[in-house]
């Protein structure tokens, strides 16, 4: 399940950005293997088979970053959602009940997409 506790460990497992996309060749010694990856500052893949890919980063943070991407849409999604039913409620002001309801109704259709 989706939740800000949970997001938050996501983000503090996961290795620091900036994070980078590469689409390209896997090395110039094969042009014609093209692959699509997402790196990290030095082009380390943040994704990586430990002892094959050039990285020294311990197998546990290259479980952490998986989980963090595969969890990237679902968060975003809830997040979205959180921030969809505050805006309702800050643009009727103090809150009337219509407001409370429509911020009610998108939190839950954010609990059953995540």
């Amino acid at each position: 399940m989706t939740s800000l506790k949970g997001i938050q460990a996501r983000v503090d497992a996961a290795t620091p950005g900036p994070w980078y996309l590469l689409d390209g060749t896997l090395r110039p010694q094969l042009p014609a293997t093209r692959i699509v990856e997402v790196i990290g500052q030095g082009k380390t893949p943040i994704v990586a088979w430990p002892g094959f890919d050039d990285s020294d980063r311990p197998f546990k943070k290259h479980q952490a970053n998986a989980e963090f991407i595969a969890h990237a849409r679902s968060d975003i999604l809830y997040l979205l959602r959180r921030l969809e039913a505050a805006e309702v409620v800050i643009a009727m002001g103090s809150g009337t009940g219509k407001a409370k309801f429509a911020a009610i109704e998108s939190w839950e259709k954010a609990k059953e997409e995540a």
